[in-house]
Order: structure tokens, then C-alpha cells, then sequence
């Protein structure tokens, strides 16, 4: 475990916990309020999302299947917000949610980027071949 804490940069300074607020709780149930009900809309909103980009036949359907991946693609990162909301209202320490920071610390580092680049562009593919086959 003390490895991977070594791997992830958690920016203390800029973190908005139950510590950060323990003479107002209020504030901070004001912040997590309101982005709990943004996330509970970004969720609620993803499959009419999904059902107006397939039935346009504007765009191509590439293009509108890159679009349902990339909104499936965010709702898990906001669906993932949930429990971090849970972590950050009850004060457990980052250690215990340094699996969730370490996905953010990949991004971040230079010598992981290739391995991002070709994550996504395997599920570009997956779309272009998805889209051959149903035709």
C-alpha cells in the first residue's frame, strides 16, 4: 500500500473534506449537495443522451457511436464520484481510496500517456469495426 501512496500526488491544499469544514458543516453540505444533484442529472440524462444520438441520422454513425461511448465513459467517472462523495463527508483518509487516485495519477504521468493513447484508440476502433459489422 505505502507503494502505491508513493505513486499517487494527492493535493492536500485544494481538498474539500469534512476536515476542511469542521466549524461550518453546512458549506460543505452545500457543495456536495449540489454536486451530488449534478450527477444525479448527468446520470438520469445519459440514456435520452444515448437514445437521441442513435436514432440522428444526421451524423454518421461513427461519429454517433463515439458519442454513446465517450457519454458511458463519463457517467462511470461520475458514477465513481458517488463513493468519493461518501469519502469525503464521513473523513476517511486517502488511503483507503488511493485505488481511485491512483487512475488519475496514470493520466497525469507522461511515461502512462502511451498507454491512454492506445486505450482510447482501441475503443475508436472497436467502434469503426462495430459500425462494419452492423451494416
Amino acid at each position: 500500500m505505502d507503494n502505491l501512496l508513493l505513486l499517487v500526488h494527492i493535493d492536500r491544499s485544494h481538498s474539500i473534506n469534512s476536515t476542511a469544514f469542521r466549524n461550518d458543516h453546512t458549506i460543505l453540505l452545500v457543495v456536495v449537495g449540489f454536486e451530488m444533484a449534478m450527477s444525479v442529472c448527468v446520470v438520469l440524462f445519459h440514456p435520452i443522451f444515448r437514445y437521441v444520438v442513435m436514432k440522428s441520422r444526421v451524423v454518421h454513425r461513427n461519429g454517433r457511436l463515439q458519442l454513446c461511448t465517450a457519454g458511458s465513459v463519463y457517467s462511470i467517472g461520475v458514477l465513481s464520484r458517488f463513493y468519493l462523495f461518501y469519502c469525503q463527508y464521513t473523513g476517511i483518509p486517502d488511503e483507503e481510496i488511493v485505488y481511485i487516485h491512483l487512475a488519475a495519477g496514470v493520466t497525469r504521468d507522461f511515461s502512462k500517456t502511451l498507454a491512454v493513447f492506445i486505450l482510447t484508440e482501441s475503443f475508436n476502433r472497436a467502434t469503426v469495426i462495430t459500425n462494419e459489422y452492423l451494416k
